[in-house]
């Protein structure tokens, strides 16, 4: 029974995780999630509860980090809050607005951030674990007839960054009036790691200086792409998009990808976002190559 219920706990968590960065928030509408364990401390037992609600302000939402670990006795560590810099790091980011909303920014964790149907760039995360913090940035800006898409990994060292342009050449013309090719959609993408260790395979450390030595650097990975996006149907309820991408791994190889993404909202009862995708892999290509690993 104890197994049960902590299974059905940790679905609870992993389910409102997933939601929170699919699901069409409302203005003022936040969400919480979080997970819990245990690890070892100075070689005693700690509990570890690790919470990461959001709250948001009309269009404004601000993501909460909390770690709170306990003693076997159910003493709070204090550890974690002894400076100014522990209290500051709660904050894990500030958005405004939301992804395909007209302009949506988001600074700090990036923890889904996709590009365009995510044959690039589908659902990264630039900062895995609570210890490895990073700042990235959200940037999408849509003028209608064109518009952009773009992420930076890391503030603090170069890292990943992408973009995506995007227009709509049929606004531009008579046909802008036409139902569903009206809003035909061109897409060009660019993503690269442009950190200095990106494509170390192997190395050492000089023991005369303490630094790292690269012995074998296959050089950083950067990814071309092309897309072209149809939204068949858009409205409050459901949505259906068909696309076709073409990616290319500069120096190895290419595919290409034809699909369609389905949302669902309920009334604020039932939220589901499907993606089906048939993808046509070249030699040398990885599909969604800059992910969540």
């Amino acid at each position: 029974m104890k197994s049960k219920i902590f299974t059905a706990v940790l679905l609870f968590f992993y389910v409102s995780i997933i939601n929170a960065q699919f699901d069409k928030l409302r203005p003022n509408e936040g969400y919480f999630g979080g997970g819990f364990g245990m690890t070892w401390i100075d070689d005693k037992p700690h509990y570890s509860f690790h919470l990461f609600p959001e709250v948001a302000f009309a269009n404004i939402g601000i993501g909460l980090d909390l770690n709170l670990e306990f003693d076997a006795s159910g003493k709070l560590r204090s550890e974690n809050f002894n400076e100014f810099s522990d209290y500051l790091s709660i904050i894990r980011y500030v958005r405004y607005g939301l992804k395909n909303d007209p302009f949506y920014a988001r600074l700090g964790a990036l923890d889904y951030a996709t590009l365009g149907h995510g044959s690039i760039m589908y659902m990264y995360n630039n900062r895995p674990s609570f210890d490895a913090r990073k700042i990235g940035l959200e940037l999408d800006i849509d003028f209608t007839t064109f518009g952009f898409e773009t992420v930076y990994g890391s503030f603090g060292e170069s890292g990943v960054a992408g973009l995506r342009g995007y227009i709509r050449p049929l606004l531009l013309t008579t046909l802008a009036d036409v139902p569903v090719i009206g809003n035909l959609e061109l897409g060009a993408s660019f993503v690269s790691d442009f950190n200095e260790y990106a494509g170390v395979t192997s190395g050492e450390i000089d023991p005369q200086t303490n630094k790292f030595n690269a012995t074998n650097d296959e050089g950083s990975v950067s990814v071309i792409g092309f897309d072209i996006g149809l939204p068949i149907i858009r409205s409050g309820i459901f949505g259906f998009d068909l696309y076709f991408d073409y990616a290319q791994i500069i120096d190895y190889g290419s595919g290409t990808a034809l699909g369609g993404i389905f949302n669902f909202s309920g009334m604020g009862l039932v939220e589901a976002r499907a993606k089906l995708e048939r993808r046509f892999n070249g030699d040398d290509y990885i599909p969604s190559y800059f992910n969540s690993f």
